[in-house]
């Protein structure tokens, strides 16, 4: 696995990601705490969260097409080189009367990110042979963690000894990083690029249209592919339960941490950075593991397993008890990434890819949005045990509907990007014949 990183444009790529997502992850600890701190406020936290999804729900299928229709690595780019002085304007936050500036760079900020996603996990498949492709999202996996296990620990350091300032000016110097390393990718136009449209394929649009409705039709033809692949819109329902409960988590952990276990930014970054090392032992076993389970049972394991020790975490809150199982828990965590990704990029054809990952998105923000609002003004006057507990019930709920809807006893260990599309069906329909 670790031989794809003597792959030079693969590398770069991932290298690219690895700083990104460290500052990222170091600004995710350090922001909502700061809001937390100068407010006193779940709800001014959680608003933090919600107007973040609003982005991806109004333009993440959209931004897909982008991914399409222009060259994916000149989208990265100017995505990384837009949001550095973007986040600069949080310098200009310093009190609860100007917390809307965190609001507003948020917005734009998320704005912007949707164009990050689909133009990444489109090119990625362009970068290494068909046989790699399941190893090379393993080290994706691997890469997130890695950030995962250094940027929370440094988010809760520099906050807690430098400030939240400290914490923004490093996620501010990742994008710039990213941006050049992606800058020295060295591909022709045809893998950084979509395949192109057949003549024929090309011939079923109007000739003249205008930007927007040229945009307009693309995106509605990628959501249609979902809708006639099985694999596809399955994944998709079994997404928006998970980020049902992850809305929930992201905005009642913090909370947790503080009025549960009694701690505060250093203690946050070391249970994320457990996770952390968990997803770096299953991003090293996920390549092994996919070469004997089928996607749709390492998915199946993975939903049980996050539902019943996420359940423990709650339920016994001892900080070194939780940081262990916190690190067991990134395993199986991996497992269904990985696992789902693969199966969505081979899946999909080249030229739709960005705007399947772009449909995805708008799906995961949908329901991350549920999340937060029920966490953020119910959640939180509720006690935060007994609702975090209960959120697990919903990756339990996602492993049966995984297990009704994506086994196939003949199905490949990775299913091969020319697998034939199972006839259209309704979701509901679906559930009830598997």
């Amino acid at each position: 696995m670790l031989a794809l990183l003597k792959q030079r444009n693969f590398a770069l790529l991932w290298c690219s990601g690895l700083i990104s997502f460290m500052g990222d992850w170091a600004l995710f600890v350090a922001l909502p705490l700061y809001i937390y701190t100068l407010t006193n406020s779940v709800a001014a936290m959680g608003i933090l969260f919600i107007v973040g999804v609003l982005p991806g729900l109004l333009l993440g299928s959209v931004a897909g097409v982008f991914a399409d229709r222009y060259d994916r690595r000149w989208v990265i780019i100017g995505a990384n080189l837009a949001l550095a002085p973007l986040y600069c304007l949080l310098l200009l936050f310093t009190s609860p009367d100007t917390v809307w500036i965190a609001y507003l760079v948020s917005i734009a900020a998320n704005t912007i990110r949707q164009l990050l996603t689909p133009a990444e996990m489109a090119l990625l498949p362009k970068l290494v042979d068909q046989s790699q492709l399941i190893s090379a999202n393993a080290l994706d996996a691997l890469n997130g963690n890695l950030a995962r296990l250094i940027g929370p620990a440094a988010g809760g350091v520099m906050f807690a000894w430098f400030g939240f300032q400290a914490s923004v000016l490093f996620d501010v110097a990742t994008f710039v990083a990213a941006a050049l390393l992606v800058l020295l990718i060295s591909a022709p136009s045809s893998v950084t690029r979509a395949t192109p449209s057949t003549e024929a394929e090309s011939a079923e649009l109007p000739t003249k249209l205008s930007a927007f409705r040229t945009v307009f039709v693309d995106w509605l033809s990628g959501l249609n592919l979902i809708r006639n692949n099985r694999t596809l819109w399955s994944l998709m329902l079994l997404v928006g339960v998970m980020n049902i409960a992850d809305g929930i988590i992201t905005v009642l952990m913090i909370v947790f941490v503080e009025k549960a276990i009694g701690g505060g930014s250093p203690e946050l970054g070391w249970l994320l950075t457990a996770q952390a090392v968990g997803g770096l032992v299953g991003s090293a076993l996920v390549a092994r593991v996919g070469r004997k389970l089928r996607p749709w049972q390492m998915i199946v394991s993975g939903l049980f397993l996050v539902g019943i020790v996420d359940s423990f975490i709650w339920l016994v809150p001892i900080l070194p008890l939780d940081i262990t199982l916190m690190v067991l828990i990134g395993v199986p965590i991996t497992w269904l990434s990985v696992s789902a990704i693969t199966l969505i990029q081979t899946a999909t054809e080249d030229r739709y890819r960005g705007r399947v990952f772009g449909a995805f998105g708008t799906t995961s923000s949908l329901l991350l949005l549920v999340g937060r609002i029920f966490a953020t003004f119910v959640g939180g006057q509720l006690d935060v045990v007994l609702v975090l507990v209960s959120t697990c019930s919903l990756y339990i709920f996602a492993g049966f509907l995984a297990l009704r809807l994506l086994r196939d006893p003949n199905q490949a260990v990775l299913t091969p990007a020319h697998a034939p599309v199972p006839a259209t069906q309704s979701v509901a329909q679906a559930v009830v014949e598997a």
